[in-house]
C-alpha cells in the first residue's frame, strides 16, 4: 500500500486545499515538506475575533455559519487555564488545559500568531476588542507590549473591524500589526437595541471626511433591531455623543452636511418602513441638497437603502455602495455572504453567550424615540428573552448531536485533554504541579549536576 510519503508533492497538495482549517495546522506541524506543501495552498477565514479584557484573553476562528474554534486563556495563580471548545460560546462545553509559568496575554499572541500569521491565511474580517485603559500612556505601552510579543508577524486581513468603544489609541498600532496594503477598509461598529427584537433589521453606515488610518477609510456602522425613525434619531444622538467624547469641533455635520451616510433596511422587517415620502429617504433620480451633498436613494425587492454623499468625495464613495448587488449589504438574505448574514443576525445574544466579549455599544430606544444608554433592567430583559431562544436551540442541537455525534478537529477532540473528563482545576493541582517542578529542580542541582560535572572532567583528563 502507498504511504504518505510516497504521493508526490502535487497530489499533496490537491488533498491539503480540500482539508479543513485544523487539519491545515496539523499536517503543516508533520515534516518540512508537508509545511511547504501546506503554505503554498491559499486558506480563506471569513473572520477571526482577538480580544483581551481583565486579563483574560479571547482567540475565535470563524469556519462558516455556526462552524468557529473558540479558545479562552484565563489566569490561574501563576498559570493559564486554556478552555477549547467548537461550534459552541459557553464554557460549559469546552476541554481545558493548564499551561504553567504564562500570562494570558503572552500564551493569547503566541496561538494566534502560530495560527494564523502567514500569508497563506487570508482572513476577510478580524475583530479586535482590546481593554481601554484610563490613561494615553498606558495604551501605548500595551499597544507596544503587543507589537513586542508578535514580533515581525503579520497578519493578511481584508477588513479590520472594532468596536465603538475601543480607545483610538491602538489604531496607530494595527498598520504594524496586519499587512496593510491589504487592508481595504477599518470599521468601527456598534449596536442599538430594542427589547421587541433581537434581530437587526436596519442599519446606518457613515464616514467622515479626512478620518483615515494610514490611508485606510475608516467606517462606522450601528446595526440596530426596531423602527427604523427610531434608529434614525439614535444614529444621529450617538454620533453627536461620539464627537463630544472625542473632543470635534465640527458638530455640525451631524444634521447638516453628512459627508457620507447609508440607510438600508431589510424586507424581512414587518413594523414600519422607511417612507418613500420622506425628504431624507426620498425615492427618485439623484438629487442634490445645500452645500453640495447628493443623494441615491432606491427601493429594492430585498428593501429600502439610501446613500448620501458630500459632493467633493462623491465618486470614490458611491463606489464602494455600487459594488453591492442590493444595496441592502449584510442584511439581505439573498444577496449577502451567507455567513455575513448569520454573523449580524446573531450579533446581539453576545449579551447572553458572552457576557465579557460584547464591546459593541449598547443603546436603547425607548416608544418616544429617545435614546439612552442600556439600564441593567433594559439589558435583564432583553437577556431573559435570548435566554429563553438559546436555551431552545441549545436542547435541538443536543438531541442532534445524540443522533449524530459530532466529530471533533484536531486538538479539539476530548482525547487531547490531560484526562478524558471536563474537569474543575483547583489550587491544590497548581501547587503540586509547581512543588513537583520545583522538586525536580532541587535534585537536579544537588545530585545530577555534580555528577554530570565529573563525568565531563573525568572524560577530558582520562
Amino acid at each position: 500500500m502507498v504511504s504518505w510519503s510516497q504521493f508526490p508533492p502535487e497530489i499533496r497538495r490537491k488533498i491539503a486545499e480540500n482539508y479543513d482549517f485544523m487539519s491545515r495546522i496539523s499536517m503543516r506541524n508533520t515534516c518540512h515538506v508537508d509545511r511547504q506543501i501546506v503554505d503554498s495552498t491559499k486558506f480563506r477565514i471569513p473572520r477571526v475575533r482577538f480580544g483581551y479584557k481583565e486579563d483574560k484573553c479571547l482567540i475565535c476562528i470563524y469556519t462558516g455559519i455556526e462552524k468557529f474554534l473558540r479558545l479562552e486563556i484565563q489566569k490561574f495563580g501563576s498559570a493559564v487555564i486554556i478552555y477549547k471548545s467548537e461550534n459552541s460560546p459557553y464554557l460549559t462545553d469546552s476541554i481545558r488545559n493548564l499551561i504553567p509559568c504564562t500570562s494570558p496575554l503572552n500564551e493569547g499572541l503566541l496561538i494566534l500568531k502560530s495560527l494564523l500569521a502567514h500569508k497563506s491565511i487570508q482572513i476577510s474580517t478580524m475583530e479586535w476588542e482590546l481593554e481601554r485603559f484610563d490613561a494615553k500612556n498606558e495604551s501605548f505601552k500595551f499597544g507596544k507590549q503587543i507589537l513586542k510579543l508578535l514580533g515581525k508577524s503579520k497578519f493578511h486581513v481584508k477588513e479590520l473591524e472594532v468596536d465603538m468603544n475601543s480607545d483610538d489609541t491602538f489604531l496607530s498600532f494595527y498598520p504594524k500589526i496586519c499587512d496593510w496594503k491589504h487592508v481595504e477598509l477599518v470599521r468601527k461598529s456598534g449596536v442599538s437595541l430594542y427589547s421587541e427584537n433581537m434581530n437587526p433589521v436596519t442599519a446606518h453606515d457613515y464616514h467622515r471626511i479626512g478620518d483615515v488610518v494610514s490611508g485606510k477609510p475608516i467606517c462606522y456602522t450601528y446595526y440596530c433591531t426596531h423602527d427604523p425613525y427610531a434608529d434614525r434619531n439614535v444614529f444621529i444622538k450617538i454620533s453627536y455623543a461620539y464627537m463630544i467624547e472625542n473632543g470635534s469641533d465640527k458638530l455640525h455635520w451631524v444634521t447638516h452636511r453628512e459627508p457620507s451616510h447609508l440607510a438600508r433596511q431589510g424586507n424581512e422587517y414587518d413594523g414600519n418602513r422607511l417612507d418613500p415620502n420622506d425628504e431624507d429617504y426620498k425615492l427618485s433620480e439623484e438629487y442634490r441638497f445645500e452645500e453640495g451633498n447628493v443623494c441615491y436613494a432606491r427601493g429594492t425587492q430585498c428593501g429600502v437603502w439610501a446613500n448620501r454623499y458630500f459632493g467633493t468625495h462623491e465618486k470614490e464613495l458611491k463606489l464602494i455602495y455600487d459594488r453591492e448587488k442590493c444595496g441592502i449589504g449584510s442584511l439581505c438574505p439573498k444577496h449577502a455572504d451567507p455567513f455575513d448574514y448569520w454573523y449580524y443576525q446573531n450579533l446581539p445574544r453576545r449579551l447572553v453567550q458572552e457576557p465579557l466579549w460584547n464591546g459593541f455599544k449598547c443603546f436603547f430606544t425607548s416608544p418616544e424615540i429617545e435614546y439612552f444608554p442600556a439600564t441593567p433592567d433594559d439589558l435583564e430583559i432583553l437577556k431573559r428573552k435570548i435566554r429563553v431562544d438559546e436555551n431552545r436551540k441549545r436542547k435541538v442541537l443536543m438531541e442532534n448531536q445524540q443522533l449524530n455525534p459530532m466529530e471533533y478537529s484536531w486538538a479539539f477532540r476530548r482525547e487531547n485533554l490531560m484526562t478524558s473528563e471536563v474537569f474543575e482545576i483547583s489550587e491544590d493541582v497548581v501547587e503540586k504541579r509547581e512543588s513537583r517542578e520545583s522538586r525536580w529542580g532541587t535534585w537536579l542541582k544537588i545530585i545530577f549536576l555534580p555528577i554530570l560535572i565529573s563525568f565531563v572532567f573525568y572524560a577530558i583528563f582520562y
